[in-house]
């Protein structure tokens, strides 16, 4: 589960790819989704090279844009779904999106 503790991250459920860059601005302990100690996950390290390795190949071959409403512009669109679907649901949404052969 994220940790959407304003004292662990400043302005939580805003999306900022940006806190995660450096290693300093986050603390390791407050994201446990391997586990830590002798029962951590012995497939963590392939499991995160799998998904950077994933991402890169679709990536490569497809170019990502935002599936807008008629009349919606890039603003409302993000307002739209990371905050209002996120924080009404408990689970994470679909996210339109249109993914476009390079």
């Amino acid at each position: 589960m994220p940790d959407y503790n304003p004292e662990h991250y400043p302005d939580p459920y805003a999306f900022k790819p940006s806190r995660w860059v450096g290693g300093s601005a986050v603390d390791n302990d407050h994201f446990v989704g391997f586990g830590h100690g002798p029962r951590a996950c012995l497939g963590r390290k392939f499991s995160l090279t799998e998904g950077v390795c994933f991402l890169v190949m679709l990536l490569r071959d497809w170019k990502v844009q935002v599936d807008l409403k008629d009349g919606e512009d890039a603003e409302s669109w993000r307002k739209r779904v990371m905050y209002d679907q996120i924080n009404a649901l408990s689970y994470l949404p679909p996210i339109p999106i249109r993914l476009t052969k390079r």
